[in-house]
């Protein structure tokens, strides 16, 4: 059995006071998706099962504290990945500055754990757009551009570190919440179009 699978079976799912908390049967609109990947298991090779599913509970509780606290809605986790949600009916403040205010807080948490000789890295993702879901043979599924821009996100070719990417389509949205930089990539859609990408971590780089 994998890393990456051992880690599943610690952590089936995410169970708490946020986990699908009063998700509907079906929804669609413009709304804000989060998932998040642990990087640098490489590292990790070499830890005990116990200092594993520590080092497993620990970022894994600092990204649910973080979505309960800005009233994002956690819809699947396995420990090193997941996937969280914000619906189109966060409007003041709206569901993008919700999910970029828990990316930011969740990087400013992780680096402010104590020090360890492995700290794995997490990637955060934001995607804001069109979005329609529900729930499908009892389980939550989410689909459209929002899924799609999130998911493509996270696997980029940039540096890994803890920090979060997101697009120009959030950064419409959270105008004011940090200063202006610069682009770090560019997404090609399937449309031709390019969408510029940009990165935040706790020093706002």
């Amino acid at each position: 059995m994998s890393l990456r699978e051992s880690i599943a079976a610690l952590f089936p799912f995410v169970r708490g006071p946020n986990r699908q908390r009063g998700l509907p049967n079906s929804f669609s609109g413009f709304g804000t998706v989060m998932m998040w990947d642990l990087a640098g298991f490489g590292s990790l090779e070499d830890l005990s099962p116990e200092e594993l599913l520590l080092l497993m509970n620990q970022n894994a509780s600092v990204c649910a504290h973080s979505i309960e606290e800005f009233s994002g809605q956690i819809v699947q986790s396995i420990g090193d990945a997941g996937l969280a949600l914000w619906l189109p009916s966060h409007l003041d403040p709206p569901h993008a500055v919700l999910a970029f205010r828990c990316g930011a807080s969740i990087c400013k948490r992780l680096s402010q754990l104590p020090s360890r000789d492995i700290r794995p890295k997490l990637r955060v993702s934001l995607g804001t757009g069109p979005l329609a879901g529900g729930l499908m043979m009892g389980r939550p599924q989410i689909f459209g551009v929002a899924c799609v821009t999130a998911k493509r996100l996270l696997g980029l070719d940039l540096p890994r570190r803890t920090s979060m990417l997101y697009t120009s389509e959030t950064l419409a949205l959270v105008e004011g919440e940090i200063p202006r930089t610069e682009p770090v990539a560019r997404l090609t859609r399937t449309t031709g179009e390019k969408v510029e990408v940009y990165e935040y971590d706790d020093y706002g780089a």
